[in-house]
């Protein structure tokens, strides 16, 4: 998900000025272009730091909306915090990705939530979530990757769903050898959680695949399935930002910033793998389109809501949804984790949730809330959560599940890359 970027070199003018008294200044004045916005060069180290992409840090310095970079997370040293815990932590990440592909991948590629037992549930949201984190993490996963997208691109529906959208995908159930819809078995189930996100995650997740294994050919022979998926979002893109399903209209901020990180895949696999440059233009204008909507309708009064349209006013003390939105702002890069922006709403966090390190508070463990503080630099808070997290599911069952590994490994990568 996390591109690297070429940057081009730093232009140093040296001015030297004769002063009437003979004294000789010197003044460096010092040019910084910006960064190629979808260079395909660069060092794959950069790529691994899971949530800095600096991708996203071209498009925060291209909306005055975003915060200036004045509260850094330190980027020399290691923290105390992480002092000889590298290989700890590496041994953790290992355990991590094996349990999720080995306990939760069946044959034909498909990822289930936890296990692949009859009727087990099939969430493609949090399997993509997965394969993106699991392969930032650890490049040896691409083939298994490769499994799973093409069993999702596979059951993308194209024919229109009973939304009257195409390109969808929804939600199953494990049925023998094979995976049945869930809304199909239960009339409660939904037949998806929702169309934004899915596709957003789809799009990160097959240029990861991409920028990873080396093998563009597979976007190359999958642009149908990859411009199937983007109609969902011509089909439910008002005023800048997706609604959660045709027919959920709801603006979430969670979904628009996968949304928003997506866009930015998208247009980058159209540069460099379709070698189409203007469509990829094309994208980039709806990316910048998408975030000026997000901070005009989602940011208010210091906070990101959970979406314009819901009737419950924000609040700090609801832990889920309310208190977690900046996280995945954080995680996709959406917001700038060196930013003022990013200290305020984790400092905001942490003085209404300060028990966040207890994998417990929630009825599932919300790894996703450790991914975010981790990118802010709460290392010590981050291994505290972890520990809880191993104690409370000691044998990861339910409400384990993959989606909760995926941010796990998301934490882990981000805690090893400043260890030692």
């Amino acid at each position: 998900m996390k591109k690297p970027r070429s940057k081009k070199p730093i232009l140093f003018l040296v001015l030297f000025v004769l002063l009437a008294a003979g004294l000789t200044t010197v003044v460096f004045l010092v040019q910084r272009s910006s960064e190629n916005r979808s260079s395909a060069a660069g060092n794959r180290d950069v790529f691994l730091n899971f949530g800095r992409s600096s991708r996203v840090d071209n498009d925060r310095r291209e909306n005055s909306n975003s915060q200036p970079s004045q509260a850094p997370v330190a980027t020399t040293g290691v923290p105390a915090e992480l002092a000889g815990k590298k290989a700890y932590l590496q041994n953790e990440l290992q355990k991590e990705i094996q349990w999720g592909y080995a306990h939760n991948q069946r044959a034909n590629g498909v990822i289930a939530m936890n296990g692949t037992q009859e009727n087990g549930w099939i969430s493609p949201y949090m399997s993509l979530y997965f394969v993106k984190n699991a392969l930032i993490a650890d490049p040896s996963t691409a083939a298994k990757a490769k499994k799973y997208l093409q069993w999702h691109i596979a059951h993308l529906n194209r024919t229109p769903d009973p939304d009257g959208l195409v390109g969808t995908m929804f939600e199953y159930n494990i049925k023998g050898n094979t995976e049945v819809p869930s809304y199909k078995l239960d009339s409660k189930a939904k037949m998806y959680d929702s169309t934004d996100s899915f596709v957003a995650l789809f799009l990160t997740a097959m240029r990861t695949y991409a920028e990873i294994s080396g093998d563009k050919q597979f976007v190359l022979d999958n642009k149908p399935a990859i411009d199937l998926t983007f109609s969902v979002y011509q089909n439910t893109w008002e005023n800048g930002l997706t609604w959660g399903t045709k027919t959920w209209r709801h603006q979430y901020a969670m979904d628009n910033f996968e949304v928003n990180t997506s866009l930015g895949d998208l247009a980058y696999i159209y540069r460099y793998v379709y070698s189409d440059p203007a469509k990829a233009n094309e994208i980039e204008t709806l990316q910048r389109q998408n975030r000026a909507a997000i901070e005009s309708n989602t940011f208010d009064n210091g906070v990101y809501i959970v979406s314009k349209q819901t009737s419950t006013p924000y609040s700090w003390s609801t832990y889920y949804p309310d208190a977690l939105v900046p996280q995945i702002g954080l995680i996709t890069g959406y917001i700038n984790p060196n930013s003022n922006k990013a200290e305020n709403l984790v400092s905001q966090f942490e003085r209404n949730h300060p028990d966040w390190i207890n994998a417990k508070k929630n009825e599932f463990p919300m790894a996703f809330a450790a991914h975010g503080m981790a990118l802010r630099g709460r290392y010590q808070g981050v291994l505290a959560y972890h520990s809880s997290l191993r104690q409370a599911y000691p044998n990861r069952t339910w409400t384990y599940h993959i989606g909760e590994s995926a941010f796990v490994i998301g934490y882990l990568n981000e805690l090893i890359s400043k260890a030692n």
